[in-house]
């Protein structure tokens, strides 16, 4: 049964207490003129049962992904392993401090002294939310606040920023209510998709997202907290126009803005809202490669670094990163996260300036509620779609020398991130799901999302291990039916792979040591090398068999494993378990053996080898006991050649003859699979 969600909210002025410079426009200099209205954080500790989350909106531009971490790192210090999600969110306020030291200088100075100022509040309002924990209700409402208007259009040939009432706007504000049991209001979110940048006067000001919030504070009374999430707003901003083209505005504008804001919140929040069944706390993290077009060599920054203004200053910033790293990066990690509050309440977070078709498609075709909230835990810059990056234009590619990225993205990655957005999202859902015996079985429309789940899984329970034990021991299995899988868990985020201990269950002998065809090379690329586990122990076959195995052996029997990764072969293998060879009480942990020609054939049906009489004939393999001797067991079978060994895994006797047939006893085992290699049950 899913507990009752609790929450805990405090606030906190983070206005300069000394003059700075602020960020988000080229045309300001020096430091701020002026306060004109204060800035604000708001605090939300969110706990249920064993989990908490922590999420922060503040009136600032953004968290700079260097600063981001530092602030983890100290909340992790100040409570240790307490929050499972920390989402550091800001309303991209451009009248506010700079919170990054990654950017060009145009895009605004950062000031050291004014973020120990902020580390300090945030940590002491923390401290406070946490002191004011009670169970809470949870509750949504919508309507339509028409805040701002597409800002990319086609004229004369190219991309320009003007106003585009053609272009897409997300114009729904959605309001979340969480409220005690006596009935107040504890808390509120107010989700719009708006760049908050109505003036660009050289003045502190909250912009039109904290004098709304501030304004349904008042509203509401009895210490209500309010925060404003902001959506994927990079190419919308306020329509404020002259002539058919942008115009700056100034405070009083921006007051109007947020009074129309808070207004259209009050309206939603006096009518019946609809109530949000408790679900699981969750957090999950995703990692993103964004593929930039070109990395400019050596000789193009040394020639470009005399040029005046921004392309000089990116030219030296970049040389000096070449000159220190002895590399330019060729991707951006964009770092995609999930954090579900409630049934039909999941914050989809982005460390990125994400432009407003991503969020439309979140809340198209994504699961309900999905709020897709930009600006968090980091800023890596622009993320424009496809289009956008063959149109050119502010976002999809002047913005990138302002970030300092080498270049703009190469075409192809909005197929990715809407890729990413969905395994985060509780899309991955199975088709099907049964009991065989003991065996669980979830079966996934296809072998993407059958990957993506049993990695969802395996990082949630190796998360899971990890805050209970030092280490964690793991086998793996090397196959090309563990693709889709090993892909997306090397990409998740927020497991410390320095505490985990790998080993693989198979390896050919009579392989020379490069051979591609090798498991423990297979695994090293496609997985080892990526997340750097903190021991690796591959099996070597390339010397004395007997003195391997007994090495190998021991190492595997020194302490218990904890997880195994596996799949099952064409003839029902399990490892190189074939059914000639495979003895459910085998007294060995590790043999060589010759294999048949099923699973001989299967290498070369794989791709692996190009005929039969290149597949070695021998191998060394993990016994069927030392891989039942894993206390979690999760088996992944993809594609339509497996269709008969599943069947007889799941309906056949248990015996050698189907050697996986053993995992219908183990007391944790979950197979994945996908409706090719299920059959016309999971078609139906």
């Amino acid at each position: 049964m899913t507990g009752r969600l609790e929450l805990g909210t405090a606030k906190a002025d983070i206005t300069p207490s000394h003059p700075v410079a602020l960020a988000g426009f080229a045309h300001r200099s020096g430091v701020f003129e002026r306060i004109v209205r204060p800035l604000g954080m708001n605090i939300f500790c969110f706990r249920q049962g064993k989990y908490q989350a922590l999420v922060v909106s503040a009136d600032l531009i953004w968290w700079g992904s260097d600063y981001a971490d530092r602030l983890k790192a100290a909340i992790d210090a100040a409570w240790p392993s307490a929050f499972d999600a920390v989402l550091l969110h800001a309303t991209h306020n451009h009248c506010g401090p700079q919170t990054s030291g990654l950017f060009l200088k145009v895009l605004g100075e950062p000031d050291r002294e004014y973020w120990a100022e902020l580390e300090a509040k945030l940590l002491a309002g923390i401290g406070e939310a946490l002191e004011r924990m009670e169970p809470v209700s949870v509750e949504r409402g919508r309507d339509r606040c028409e805040l701002g208007i597409h800002r990319r259009l086609w004229k004369d040939g190219v991309i320009v920023m003007a106003p585009n009432p053609d272009g897409p706007a997300d114009h729904e504000l959605t309001v979340i209510r969480f409220r005690n049991d006596a009935g107040r209001v504890k808390g509120l979110f107010a989700h719009a998709a708006c760049h908050p940048t109505t003036t660009g006067d050289n003045i502190v000001f909250p912009e039109f997202p904290g004098v709304a919030m501030e304004a349904v504070e008042n509203a509401l009374g009895e210490g209500a907290v309010a925060a404003y999430l902001q959506g994927y707003c990079g190419d919308v901003r306020p329509a404020l126009i002259r002539d058919g083209a942008f115009c700056r505005g100034s405070a009083d504008d921006a007051e109007r803005l947020g009074i129309r804001l808070a207004e259209a919140v009050l309206r939603v929040l006096e009518r019946p809202m609809e109530p949000l069944a408790a679900s699981e706390l969750r957090w999950e993290e995703l990692i993103v490669p964004l593929p930039l077009r070109r990395v400019p060599d050596r000789a193009e920054l040394q020639a470009k670094c005399g040029e005046d203004g921004i392309v000089g200053e990116w030219a030296a910033r970049l040389l000096g990163e070449l000159e220190n790293t002895g590399r330019l990066p060729d991707s951006v990690p964009l770092r995609l996260g999930a954090l579900r509050l409630a049934d039909g309440l999941t914050l989809l977070a982005a460390d990125a300036e994400m432009v407003v078709e991503y969020g439309l498609f979140a809340k198209r075709e994504l699961e309900e509620g999905v709020l897709p909230v930009g600006y968090t835990n980091g800023m890596t810059g622009y993320v424009p779609t496809d289009r956008q990056l063959a149109e050119g234009g502010y976002e999809a590619a002047d913005s990138s020398l302002c970030f300092g990225l080498p270049s703009p993205y190469a075409a192809g990655i909005e197929r990715n991130i809407k890729e990413g957005m969905r395994t985060l999202t509780g899309i991955v859902k199975p088709v099907l799901e049964k009991q065989a015996d003991r065996l669980q079985v979830r079966v996934y429309r296809d072998r993407k999302q059958m990957g993506t789940a049993a990695a969802l899984d395996v990082a949630r329970h190796m998360r899971e291990l990890l805050e209970k034990r030092p280490r964690i021991r793991m086998i793996f299995a090397a196959a090309p039916s563990q693709n889709e899988f090993l892909e997306t868990l090397r990409g998740l985020d927020g497991i410390d792979w320095s505490r985990v201990d790998v080993f693989h269950m198979d390896e050919y002998i009579g392989l020379p040591s490069d051979a591609p065809q090798r498991f423990g090379r297979f695994l090293q690329e496609r997985l080892f090398d990526a997340v750097r586990p903190g021991g690796v122990h591959l099996i070597d076959s390339s010397g004395d068999i007997g003195a391997e195995c007994r090495r190998y052996g021991e190492l595997i029997r020194r302490e218990p494993i904890d997880i195994v990764c596996m799949g099952i072969g064409e003839n029902g293998h399990i490892a190189f378990n074939d059914p000639p060879v495979a003895d459910f009480h085998d007294t060995e942990t590790i043999k060589p053996v010759e294999l048949d020609d099923i699973c001989r054939q299967q290498q070369v049906n794989d791709g692996c080898f190009a005929s039969l009489a290149d597949v070695p004939t021998h191998a060394l393999t993990l016994t069927v006991p030392a891989l039942m001797s894993g206390r979690r067991l999760f088996c992944i079978v993809p594609g339509p050649t497996k269709t008969k060994a599943v069947r007889e895994t799941l309906y056949g006797p248990v015996s050698e003859a189907c050697p996986s047939t053993i995992l219908r006893t183990h007391p944790a085992c979950t197979l994945y699979t996908d409706r090719d290699a299920f059959g016309e049950e999971a078609l139906r």
